[in-house]
């Protein structure tokens, strides 16, 4: 249960991270880049911030919940619905990395 609990605070500081690269781009576009709309097509920051971060972070809540599944359903008997839940999760996070890789040729 220690390794969940981990998982809990790791999820907050990547949520943290995340903001603060938010705001980051937020500065880099809208005050440093003010009356400048050239500047609002280059993303600064913004494919680690949305693409790497929110692929890590659903990974690991999606796994914990296949987890918390797996958990219910072993009194069951039953873990097929887990199995789904994996593949799904595993199948988005691989699509998100290769829409990045895509994102970040086009822009440089």
């Amino acid at each position: 249960m220690i390794g969940w609990a981990l998982a809990a605070y790791f999820v907050f500081a990547l949520e943290t991270v995340q903001t603060a690269l938010t705001g980051a781009d937020l500065y880099h576009w809208f005050i440093a880049g003010f009356g400048d709309a050239e500047r609002l097509s280059h993303p600064h920051l913004l494919p680690i911030d949305t693409a790497i971060m929110t692929a890590i972070i659903s990974v690991i809540v999606q796994g914990y919940f296949c987890y918390r599944i797996w958990v219910v359903n072993n009194r069951l008997g039953s873990s097929w619905l887990c199995w789904i839940i994996a593949v799904v999760c595993i199948v988005f996070f691989l699509q998100i990395f290769l829409q990045f890789s895509e994102l970040e040729h086009r822009f440089r």
